[in-house]
């Protein structure tokens, strides 16, 4: 289901009128985008690793290659969208999320 929102905000997004012609509009709907990627990506983890208690870092070892490219492409987009709109509560959202898939390194 997240995909086909996915898919529907990037067609509405196609349709919209010149960022520079409406500023506000645009503001909106990226940061509505960028949830979107970063619940997508959420929701992809889950789906793949699941929601244990077990820790995101030993999990995602069990992953083959490549398998963490679906989760991580929408979170670094979403992190990307946040950033570049100075959205920083929500590109500090998106940077927790990535950061739990590496372990700590003391």
């Amino acid at each position: 289901m997240v995909d086909s929102i996915h898919t529907r905000t990037f067609v509405r997004l196609s349709h919209l009128p010149n960022k520079g012609t409406n500023r506000v509009l645009w503001d909106m709907v990226s940061t509505e985008l960028a949830a979107t990627f970063l619940v997508l990506g959420v929701r992809r983890r889950q789906l793949l690793i699941g929601p244990g208690n077990t820790p995101m870092n030993l999990l995602s070892l069990w992953l083959n290659s490549g398998e963490e490219r679906p989760i991580f492409d929408p979170m670094e987009r979403a992190l990307e969208i946040d950033g570049s709109s100075g959205n920083l509560h929500q590109a500090a959202a998106a940077h927790c999320q990535l950061a739990l898939f590496f372990p700590p390194k003391f």
